[in-house]
């Protein structure tokens, strides 16, 4: 069964293929664009899934199967048109979580609200991670890189995440926060944190996701995948 976090990233690698199928010479439908996707992805057991799926994605438009991988990102995909589509397809996709989080919380459903919004984040915690080459497929994966990026460096195994007082901002702070709060949201909301407070869970779960999302953003030095 697929993970929550490659659940995610085929749903922008599609997005991405969609959005750049016009550009790709000689011209491929849609229908053979996925099945070159299909025959590289997805690569099971993976701790790399975005980085396997913007491979996957490339090579889906060149017909190269056999290409190996690289191990830097920008030796193998850097600014191609793939890339810049992706960066595209992770802001659509994060806001089309929200509105459909929002949607969950009005018909009355927030444990669903609350684990589209997880989505929200990994869609854009995934792609800063593939690009620094740093492991993200799972949920471990994704804590170590909000220390990271709130470190500027992978925490070494074993580490106490919050022994470092020298290195770690405010903002990096802050994004262990929100980034933690926003992932347990949906366990919150299963064991009855919230009680019958529809609107503090809605508000909660949003904030949450915006904050880690735009923290992340920030403390990578790029735009925050926000609508």
């Amino acid at each position: 069964m697929p993970t929550r976090m490659e659940c995610v990233t085929e749903e922008i690698a599609l997005a991405v293929l969609q959005n750049v199928r016009y550009a790709v010479k000689p011209s491929l439908s849609m229908e053979k664009l996925k099945k070159n996707f299909y025959a590289r992805w997805p690569a099971e057991g993976s701790r790399f899934p975005v980085n396997d799926a913007l491979r996957a994605a490339r090579n889906a438009t060149t017909g190269d199967k056999e290409r190996t991988r690289s191990e830097r990102y920008e030796e193998e995909i850097g600014e191609t048109p793939i890339a810049d589509a992706w960066d595209e397809a992770v802001t659509e996709t994060v806001a089309r979580y929200f509105d459909k989080a929002r949607t969950s919380f009005t018909e009355g459903k927030p444990l669903e609200g609350t684990e589209t919004l997880t989505d929200a984040v990994r869609a854009a915690l995934g792609f800063i991670a593939a690009k620094r080459e740093w492991p993200h497929g799972t949920r471990e994966d994704l804590y170590n890189v909000a220390e990271g990026l709130a470190a500027g460096a992978l925490p070494k195994e074993n580490d106490n995440a919050f022994e470092y007082p020298d290195t770690v901002s405010e903002e990096g702070i802050e994004l262990r926060s929100f980034f933690a709060a926003s992932m347990g949201c949906p366990e919150s909301v299963k064991f009855g944190f919230y009680g019958d407070n529809q609107n503090a869970v809605r508000e909660d779960a949003i904030l949450f996701a915006r904050r880690a999302i735009e923290l992340a953003g920030r403390l990578a030095n790029e735009k925050a995948a926000l609508p």
